[in-house]
């Protein structure tokens, strides 16, 4: 049977548009290609190329490290076409990220262009929230003695981030954290990983900063196993006393324990005479205070 005229006019134009699509498809891959090249080959030219990367706000200690971060993060491509140390399209975001990951200390990084040719990081480093020393606080002579050994400083979320020079000391809250360095080796160290966890960390630190805003002379905090811990702070005749608190109930209600307690037995008319020294005092128990005075019997209070 012989194919009508209209039948093979069809047949031609299908065969025709078939053509006609497959050359429009490779026609479009070579002008994407050459595209690709082209971009390719301008986004390495060394008009826009960047030469340097400049720090601002670091210690000298740390610059080369954050510097090298940074020409790390430039280097290489994009799908192995374009240059990523190109001006116009840097890995910003990935710049930023390596800075902050090559040092524990930098809070924030902020990138921006000088000229074509070079890159200025400006980093502000960590403020120090507190003190931690990985050690057992010495009990043994004068409450100076408590800021014995090496310590280091720890950032607001609790994690422990460089060695801090001696005269630290005094300045910040000061924490013992003896777990930390059971676990490390004579070669490791605790910067990298945290006191605590950064909500107990919170917690303490308003205990602490609570304490201290309400006249009392802290001088420091062991952090125990299970939420348990002892604040040393000096009573009124400047020897030592130990305060037993812990995450059994909400530290918020422990602290207001103590600061009644205290208020009633030192601060108010009761003893503001002739204050008592205290041994320990013990707020682990709800409104009752348990303390020792003088090496005597142990005693309870209820907080007014």
């Amino acid at each position: 049977m012989q194919l009508s005229r209209r039948t093979r006019q069809s047949a031609s134009y299908v065969e025709h548009r078939r053509k006609k699509v497959i050359w429009v498809l490779i026609i479009a891959i070579v002008i994407l290609a050459g595209g690709a090249f082209t971009l390719s080959w301008l986004s390495k030219v060394s008009f826009f190329r960047i030469d340097s990367v400049r720090i601002e706000g670091a210690d000298p200690d740390i610059a080369t490290s954050l510097r090298t971060a940074a020409e790390s993060a430039i280097s290489g491509s994009y799908f192995g076409l374009f240059s990523k140390a190109n001006s116009l399209i840097y890995p910003r975001g990935a710049v930023v990220r390596a800075v902050k990951e090559a040092s524990g200390r930098i809070e924030d990084v902020v990138t921006s262009l000088n000229d074509m040719h070079q890159i200025s990081i400006t980093v502000t480093e960590k403020t120090p929230s507190a003190l931690v020393c990985p050690n057992f606080p010495n009990m043994d002579s004068s409450p100076d003695s408590l800021g014995d050994g090496d310590c280091f400083f720890v950032d607001k979320a609790g994690l422990i981030y460089a060695v801090a020079p001696d005269l630290s000391s005094g300045v910040y809250n000061r924490y013992y954290t003896p777990d930390i360095s059971g676990t490390a080796t004579s070669t490791s160290s605790p910067i990298g990983s945290y006191a605590t966890s950064t909500e107990g960390f919170v917690r303490l630190q308003a205990f602490y900063n609570g304490a201290q805003s309400a006249g009392l002379e802290v001088e420091s905090v062991l952090i125990k196993d299970k939420g348990e811990y002892e604040m040393y702070i000096l009573n009124p005749d400047k020897s030592i006393a130990i305060i037993y608190f812990n995450e059994s109930r909400p530290l918020t209600d422990e602290l207001s324990n103590l600061l009644s307690f205290w208020n009633y037995m030192v601060t108010d008319t009761h003893g503001a005479k002739n204050p008592p020294s205290f041994d320990y005092m013990d707020v682990r128990y709800g409104t009752n205070v348990f303390y020792r005075v003088n090496g005597g019997a142990a005693s309870s209070n209820k907080s007014k």
